[in-house]
């Protein structure tokens, strides 16, 4: 049965691409954003280590165990305790960490500010298509006479009406 729905998965992704042009990941990559999913690559594992470094002492109160897996278990246990909101939690934080980091040259600021950028966007459609909000954003460097081509514009589908 399995097999049957892949091929009518597969067959169904074929007129899609056939009929918008889009290639198979953009038509993924809009399906999970229509549904409410995230996508940003984020490797959440590793974020909650940079969290967990600031934070150990406020994190291992969850647990009333010490072990050589305590970081992972800590991991689960933030996650349990923070229900849906744990991704954004880190997203938030390591935006944050960027912020407060040392001074960047010109090409980093840009790739740290398209990153943000990337990463405000998917924010902001996932909640348009889980919640129904609707946002505009709009990014600017601070930085005069450095950051003259940082800036960035995003509005979720039904802002734009």
């Amino acid at each position: 049965i399995l097999t049957e729905g892949y091929d009518q998965l597969k067959k169904t992704l074929m007129d899609l691409i056939a009929q918008t042009s889009l290639t198979a990941q953009q038509v993924l990559d809009g399906w999970s954003k229509s549904h409410g999913r995230i996508i940003n690559g984020t490797n959440h594992w590793n974020s909650y280590a940079k969290y967990l470094a600031k934070h150990e002492e406020q994190e291992r109160c969850r647990l009333s165990i010490v072990t050589p897996t305590l970081h992972c278990q800590l991991y689960a246990k933030f996650k349990d305790d923070h229900g849906e909101q744990w991704q954004e939690i880190l997203e938030i934080h390591d935006m944050l960490e960027i912020s407060d980091s040392l001074p960047q040259t010109m090409a980093q600021r840009a790739q740290t500010f398209n990153k943000t950028s990337k990463r405000m966007t998917s924010l902001l459609d996932a909640a348009a298509a889980k919640h129904g909000f609707e946002a505009a954003l709009v990014m600017c460097g601070k930085t005069v006479n450095e950051d003259a081509l940082l800036g960035f514009v995003h509005t979720t589908a039904g802002a734009k009406k």
